[in-house]
């Protein structure tokens, strides 16, 4: 029995284009997956960098609550060295009225 070189060649032709098709398939797929990467990637980066936004913010707050803190102690320690001054000035104020008299 001979065969039909023109049912071969279509049944090539469907098998070339099977394999066409799947190769076609594999870089699609590749592709999606890639992208579904991607997107996960930069919602992980989004929420990061609202992370780090926020530890920015916080510091910040902090460093403002610190310099308030550091400038009241400041303050307080001024406040506390002038009554001392103004104590001893006093004092010799008095001592300076005494001798007079």
């Amino acid at each position: 029995m001979k065969e039909c070189p023109l049912l071969l060649g279509c049944i090539g032709f469907v098998f070339l284009r099977s394999l066409s098709s799947e190769k076609e398939y594999k870089p699609k797929k590749q592709l999606k997956r890639f992208e579904e990467y991607v997107a996960v990637r930069k919602g992980e980066m989004m929420d990061k960098k609202t992370t780090v936004q926020s530890t920015s913010e916080e510091n910040e707050i902090l460093k403002l609550e610190i310099n308030k803190r550091f400038t009241f102690t400041h303050v307080c320690k001024v406040i506390k060295e002038v009554a001392a001054k103004l104590e001893v000035a006093k004092a010799a104020e008095s001592d300076a009225f005494m001798k007079l008299n």
